[in-house]
């Protein structure tokens, strides 16, 4: 919150607590904390107090720019500063939300003003004021988010880490998704080609083996005839045993082609379980491999320059003490 009250505290008139002439540098305005203030008691301040030391209180725009992890964020920094020295010490600055409703425009009667050291009504005071509080800003207040450089995303501005995480594996899956679909129309036309193969052979397996068993039964039965002629003497005894041997040759012949084309039916059946297979290895790598970029969070400090504060408000408090 922001004062227009400028008010020159008078020369103080207990000797134990010092003097303090109360020229108040041009443009800086001056009240007093009000002890009913929330936060009256983090500064050390006494509800009953009627001698006032010096304090200031800040208002600061704050800039978070960064182009990579596309943020532009703006804050607003309040602190109250003391006790007051001529340099700000940072254990000096004490980070409190202040409005005018803290502020008083007039001490209490009877009221005494203790300043040690520095000159608070010179313009050079405020402006080293200024300046070291800007640099205690620029030196100890970046603004941290999460990055992940393998997914190349960046937390916004108050998401927390368990949020982004969550995010990064969401965006981690769909990657992998897409790599997938990538990954199935290429191995797609390698199974469809070696189905159809497998069609092709199953149904000439079948063929070759139904004729086998054709040949087989046909020797079987036609053997059995032959012998018999042959056995009881008839003229055809080594024509009969011929068409036995051919018969035989034939049956040979069809269960080798039966056992080829089985061999070829079996052998594709292992090319598809090899495929199957060798798909399988590729998706465990692709799921690994995302789901390991997308634990590869860690924080990210986007730092202040001293571009990036402008002190819009600063303003002396009188502070009661005792």
């Amino acid at each position: 919150g922001t004062s227009t009250s400028t008010i020159e505290p008078a020369t103080s008139t207990d000797d134990s607590a010092g003097t303090s002439s109360g020229g108040m540098a041009e443009g800086t305005s001056s009240v007093f904390l009000d002890p009913a203030a929330s936060w009256a008691a983090e500064v050390g301040a006494d509800p009953r107090g009627t001698t006032y030391e010096p304090a200031a209180a800040a208002t600061v725009r704050l800039l978070y720019d960064d182009t990579k992890a596309d943020v532009k964020h703006t804050e607003t920094y309040e602190a109250v500063i003391f006790p007051l020295d001529d340099v700000v010490d940072p254990a000096e600055v004490i980070s409190v939300d202040h409005d005018e409703r803290d502020f008083l425009p007039e001490p209490v009667t009877g009221a005494s003003f203790r300043v040690v050291g520095p000159k608070i009504d010179t313009k050079t005071f405020w402006k080293g004021v200024e300046s070291d509080l800007t640099n205690h800003l620029v030196a100890n207040r970046p603004l941290q988010v999460w990055k992940n450089e393998a997914l190349k995303l960046y937390s916004r501005v108050g998401e927390t880490e368990d949020a982004f995480r969550a995010r990064c594996g969401d965006a981690a899956e769909a990657a992998c998704d897409t790599e997938l679909a990538k990954l199935k129309d290429r191995f797609k036309t390698r199974i469809d080609r070696v189905n159809d193969q497998i069609a092709t052979a199953q149904a000439r397996y079948q063929e070759a083996d139904a004729v086998a068993a054709a040949k087989s039964q046909e020797n079987l039965l036609g053997t059995a005839g032959d012998l018999l002629g042959a056995f009881l003497g008839g003229k055809s005894g080594s024509t009969a045993l011929k068409r036995t041997a051919s018969r035989r040759t034939a049956t040979a012949k069809a269960e080798a082609r039966a056992d080829t084309a089985a061999t070829k039916y079996h052998s594709k059946m292992q090319e598809l379980a090899d495929l199957d297979a060798e798909l399988a290895d590729e998706v465990n790598e692709l799921v690994a491999k995302y789901e390991e970029m997308a634990g590869q969070v860690e924080a990210m400090e986007i730092p202040l320059e001293k571009t990036d504060v402008r002190v819009v408000d600063l303003k002396l408090v009188w502070v009661p003490v005792a």
